[in-house]
């Protein structure tokens, strides 16, 4: 599972209802509305792994803190059967933010947390937040196959998915040239 939100018992329901089982609960950082579900997560599967990369730890408060295995930039391990998913550590949300990819062999599918959403990016004014690591992390990210499909920690548009290259060409975040030009975006 891909980050924890609140209201997650449908998902576990039918995880159980249909016998499969959840191994691991990958977080792409530490703000509360990516993390309210692991408590009830944990109850219905408490063998699952809770994942996080080190820089938003201390965001999972101590009782869960104790259970975090920690994630780091191009690890690599299974998500599913023989699906395979890559870190690619992300700071600039958050000192912490990861996203994840599934590569199928043709750019794959990129889990993005809130790094990239449609149209932008994630807020760095809040406490851990840097446009110097995002501007980075959004330079790292573009160096994937254009056709990565993004999957965005939020649906900010009538957008739920889209290629990376559609990005590039129509998120001004993505296509800031220079630290000065992302930091002057609204």
């Amino acid at each position: 599972m891909v980050d924890a939100p609140s209201g997650i018992s449908g998902i576990l329901g039918d995880l159980s209802k249909y016998s499969f089982r959840l191994d691991r609960i990958i977080l792409t950082h530490g703000h509360f509305d990516h993390v309210l579900g692991i408590a009830e997560a944990l109850k219905v599967f408490p063998a699952a792994e809770l994942m996080i990369h080190p820089g938003d730890l201390e965001e999972l408060g101590d009782k869960l803190i104790s259970k975090a295995k920690q994630l780091s930039d191009g690890m690599k391990f299974k998500a599913a059967g023989s699906i395979e998913l890559s870190v690619i550590h992300t700071p600039g949300h958050t000192p912490g933010c990861c996203c994840f990819l599934m590569n199928t062999g043709s750019g794959g599918f990129l889990f993005t947390g809130d790094t990239v959403f449609h149209g932008t990016c994630g807020r760095t004014d809040l406490d851990g937040g840097s446009n110097t690591a995002m501007f980075a992390s959004l330079q790292k990210i573009k160096q994937l196959p254009p056709e990565t499909v993004l999957l965005t920690g939020h649906q900010y548009s009538r957008k739920f998915s889209g290629t990376l290259a559609e990005e590039i060409a129509s998120n001004d975040a993505m296509k800031a040239s220079s630290l000065d030009s992302l930091e002057q975006l609204p």
